[in-house]
């Protein structure tokens, strides 16, 4: 397409995917639970963290206690007077037990944990810690953002992928979408996209790799490359509020059938507007390489 409007639009949208690249993200594309601590001290007088174990039980009182694995982007760290925690699901109870600089070692109680992203604040006293968990506006999915951008994506990118469905129904082979169908495509992508970036800005590097995936594969035919990367992007930032709201139960099973659900609609939408140029089976492996790529690239990024 030669519609200059259209270009400004999809340029803007790129730079807010790259600039989303940039800002501190930890780990992992998908959406993980996570675990914030803030140390305050009961005295005029802060000692600094030197060592932290965070322990996970099944049992109330701790007493199967076992430290949170290693294991891709979860972990556990700390820096002087805060540690940060992101995991794939955690246990129902945990308890702290830290060394500080004052050369005395510390341990909580046992305490557990209500939002997907929770924040504490744990006050050091003399022997002990005293962990609470902060009731913070916007935690977990239901933050005013993220709110906003699975309300958004929903409201207008998902009338506007019928509409791409309902083109390709009626169109003939070469037939060629309307220029405002990308325009308006592209602009409430790019507003997704800058929303995107201040609720979870891990979305943008999902939706490059993964678009790159598509970009790939039309480039390698006779394919419609505007068509597949409008649709890529459009596709993506429906599917990936929608994966953020589902796994903030935590629960393994609900991950799952998140992960196979979004691998399957992310196929069927593509599918609907594209499937003179590709079968369903073809972007159902498209699909799951999209997913797997995003997936296992996460995994190689620091925590």
């Amino acid at each position: 397409m030669k519609h200059r409007s259209l270009w400004v639009v999809i340029g803007v949208t790129v730079g807010l995917l790259l600039s989303g690249i940039a800002l501190p993200a930890r780990a992992d594309m998908g959406p993980k639970p996570a675990m914030d601590f803030t140390f305050v001290a009961a005295t005029d007088v802060q000692p600094d963290i030197v060592e932290a174990v965070l322990y996970e039980c099944t049992d109330p009182s701790c007493a199967d206690a076992q430290p949170l694995p290693e294991i891709g982007p979860q972990g556990f760290a700390c820096q002087a007077r805060s540690c940060h925690s992101l995991a794939y699901g955690y246990a129902d109870y945990f308890r702290l037990r830290v060394r500080f600089s004052d050369g005395v070692t510390r341990e909580s109680h046992v305490f557990s944990k209500q939002a997907f992203q929770a924040r504490y604040t744990v006050t050091i006293e003399p022997t002990s810690l005293q962990v609470k968990e902060q009731a913070t506006v916007g935690a977990g999915f239901n933050g005013p953002w993220r709110a906003l951008l699975l309300l958004g994506t929903v409201t207008f990118l998902l009338p506007l992928l019928v509409l791409w469905i309902i083109w390709s129904a009626r169109g003939g082979k070469d037939a060629v979408p309307s220029p405002w169908l990308f325009i308006a495509t592209w602009g409430i992508s790019a507003i997704g996209c800058l929303i995107g970036l201040v609720a979870m800005p891990t979305v943008a590097l999902t939706v490059l790799l993964e678009v790159a995936v598509l970009f790939v594969y039309a480039r390698r035919g006779d394919r419609s490359l505007d068509q597949w990367l409008t649709l890529g992007v459009a596709v993506n930032l429906l599917t990936q509020p929608l994966l953020w709201a589902l796994a903030a139960s935590e629960l393994w099973p609900t991950l799952i059938l998140a992960e196979v659900g979004i691998w399957l609609v992310e196929a069927l939408l593509l599918y609907l507007p594209l499937r003179r140029e590709a079968t369903f089976p073809t972007l159902l492996l498209l699909s799951l390489v999209m997913n797997a790529l995003s997936f296992g690239v996460g995994l190689l990024l620091p925590v």
